[in-house]
C-alpha cells in the first residue's frame, strides 16, 4: 500500500485545499447511527397501520426493536462521527480538531462495538442467527472493508478543514 495522496477533482476539495468527505462517509456514519432512529420509524409504521398487531399490519417490522441498552451504546461512536462531519471545521476548538484527527479510529470503534452488539445476544442467550443478522454481517463486513481500505478515509482525516 503506497502513501501517495490521490488526485481528486477541484469539487472534493474545500476552499483551504482539504479533502472533503464523501457521501459513502455520511451513509457510514448513518448506519452505525441506525438504532437511534428505529423507534420513530416503527411507531410511524404503527400509525400508518403496518408492522403493529392489529389491523392492516401486512409487514414485519420486529427488526426495528431495540431490544438491549448496548445498541444505543453502540451508537455513540457514529452519532459523534456524523456531529464531526456535519460540524463547521474552521471554527472548531482544539478537542474537535483532536477528535477530528482520530476520525478513522472512531469509525472503526463505531463497527466494532455496532458488531459486538449484535453478536452479544447470540452468545449470551443461545439465540440462532436471523437472516437481519446475516444481513448485517455481510453490511459489516462492507463497511469494515471500506474504512480500512478506502484511501479517501485517510485523506480526509489527515488534516481538518479550514484550518490548513
Amino acid at each position: 500500500m503506497s502513501n501517495k495522496k490521490l488526485d481528486y477533482r477541484v469539487e472534493d476539495l474545500d476552499a483551504k485545499g482539504a479533502v472533503k468527505a464523501s457521501m459513502s462517509m455520511y451513509l457510514v456514519a448513518l448506519f452505525l447511527t441506525r438504532q437511534l432512529f428505529y423507534a420513530p420509524l416503527s411507531l410511524l409504521a404503527k400509525r400508518k397501520g403496518r408492522g403493529g398487531s392489529g389491523g392492516g399490519s401486512d409487514m414485519d417490522l420486529s427488526f426495528l426493536f431495540v431490544t438491549s441498552v448496548w445498541e444505543f451504546v453502540a451508537c455513540i461512536p457514529g452519532a459523534l462521527m456524523l456531529f464531526l462531519l456535519l460540524k463547521n471545521k474552521s471554527e472548531a476548538g482544539a478537542k474537535i480538531t483532536s477528535l477530528w484527527m482520530r476520525g478513522q479510529l472512531i469509525y472503526l470503534l463505531g463497527l466494532v462495538m455496532q458488531i459486538a452488539a449484535t453478536v452479544l445476544p447470540f452468545i449470551l442467550y443461545g439465540r440462532e442467527p436471523t437472516v437481519v443478522a446475516i444481513v448485517l454481517a455481510v453490511a459489516y463486513l462492507y463497511v469494515g472493508l471500506f474504512l480500512l481500505r478506502s484511501p479517501r478515509i485517510k485523506d480526509v482525516f489527515s488534516a481538518v478543514p479550514g484550518n490548513k
